[in-house]
């Protein structure tokens, strides 16, 4: 037996309660849907709601606001737009948002590309031995003043920044080791 489900919100209609039909379509739906809505969900029933003539259905809002700031360049855009269209910035939601959550977001995410490149970086500098002392160094000054943005990489450039990390660690074991050996075999 299938369950039935408000024409409106979708959700199953319980045994206790009592759905709103609609008269034409007979569609059931909880009453508080329908009172919510002003009459039926179904498209082309006469009992639906008619669309207000003042706001055409193309027309997206946020919170009944048409516009917004752009939190770059301070210029008015449309609420939905997902990407300013005088300084081409581009946001990640429609919701509108301070400058200063703006810049707090650009600058995490900035940061996040940043730790990528030095992940790369710390990765390429610990596999070739010249440069492993460089990147031993750097790589554990990484890990002590930006491990939490390491972490918070995806997994594969946390990987190549543990790995760089390992192998530069690995070289320099090898290059003191031939250096000792270097000194105990002349005396």
């Amino acid at each position: 037996m299938n369950e039935a489900l408000c024409n409106l919100c979708h959700l199953s209609l319980l045994a206790g309660d009592i759905p709103h039909i609609c008269p034409e379509c007979h569609s059931p739906s909880h009453d508080e849907c329908w009172q919510e809505n002003g009459g039926c969900g179904t498209y082309g029933c006469s009992h639906a709601p008619e669309l207000s003539k003042q706001a055409s259905p193309e027309t997206l809002t946020y919170w009944g606001q048409e516009s917004k700031i752009c939190p770059a360049c301070s210029q008015e855009i449309k609420a939905a737009a997902l990407k300013c269209r005088f300084c081409g910035v581009g946001f990640q939601t429609s919701a509108p948002m301070t400058r200063e959550d703006y810049l707090a977001i650009h600058e995490k995410s900035s940061k996040r590309e940043e730790s990528k490149v030095w992940g790369i970086a710390l990765f390429i500098g610990g596999i070739v031995p010249i440069f492993s002392p460089i990147a031993l160094i750097g790589g554990l000054w990484l890990w002590v003043f930006r491990r939490t943005e390491l972490k918070q990489l995806p997994p594969l450039y946390y990987l190549l920044a543990r790995l760089g990390l390992g192998v530069a660690a690995v070289w320099m074991l090898l290059a003191i080791g031939v250096f000792l050996s270097s000194i105990g075999g002349d005396g």
